[in-house]
């Protein structure tokens, strides 16, 4: 029984979770943590408890991967604490779907950063920290969030991208950089858009024609 518990550690925290329409996702509502040999796999919310509890798990379970899945995001601190603890274990980390938000800022924290090759449509996606209740960017993270970015890619961020981070009208709009495997790369050729968060659909975003994910070094595929 206790080893079953071990292999399979879940922690459920009950959370209202952001959707996101315009790449037709919509991750758990809740944040789950479980354990399957040396992977942690992080599934919907990051939250502050994840924080707290994620270098308890990774160290007493001997974690080298983690893997976030389908993570519509949750709180900046949050997923910066993370990322941090991943960049000092210099460990490898793989997106399954889509990781979003706080989720993207835990997982530029990752020494090896790739796309899943099984979850095809995987999606990262970037956007300023924004206040708890209402749709208005909190500009006080917004450098603390380009260092972060610029610290992990070893790139500086195009000034189209800043500008873009300044003027999102809401939480779905952001930097997306998709799998090269995803069914819009296929479809229309383009890796990376901007949205600033009143489009319905990904194809109404601008496409950065001219880069990719790999370009951006933000992840592999």
């Amino acid at each position: 029984m206790l080893e079953k518990m071990r292999k399979h550690y879940l922690l459920r925290l009950a959370r209202n979770l952001l959707l996101l329409p315009i790449l037709g996702y919509t991750p758990l509502a809740e944040s789950v943590l479980l354990i399957n040999e040396n992977q942690l796999i992080v599934d919907g919310k990051i939250t502050f408890d994840d924080a707290n509890v994620f270098s308890k798990i990774v160290d007493e379970h001997s974690i080298n991967h983690v893997i976030f899945r389908n993570s519509g995001g949750g709180k900046f601190d949050a997923g910066l604490a993370i990322g941090k603890y991943l960049n000092e274990r210099k460990l490898t980390v793989k997106v399954e779907g889509i990781c979003a938000s706080a989720c993207a800022i835990a997982m530029l924290g990752g020494e090896t950063r790739v796309f899943s090759h099984t979850a095809t449509d995987s999606a990262v996606m970037l956007h300023p920290a924004f206040f708890a209740d209402k749709d208005d960017i909190d500009v006080s993270y917004n450098e603390l969030l380009f260092d972060w970015i610029e610290q992990r890619t070893l790139h500086e961020l195009p000034a189209e991208v800043k500008q873009m981070f300044h003027n999102i009208s809401s939480r779905k709009g952001g930097l997306y950089v998709l799998s090269v495997h995803h069914r819009m790369v296929k479809k229309t050729g383009n890796f990376v858009y901007l949205c600033n968060g009143t489009e319905l659909k990904i194809t109404a975003c601008k496409a950065l024609t001219s880069i990719s994910a790999k370009d951006l070094n933000i992840i592999e595929d």
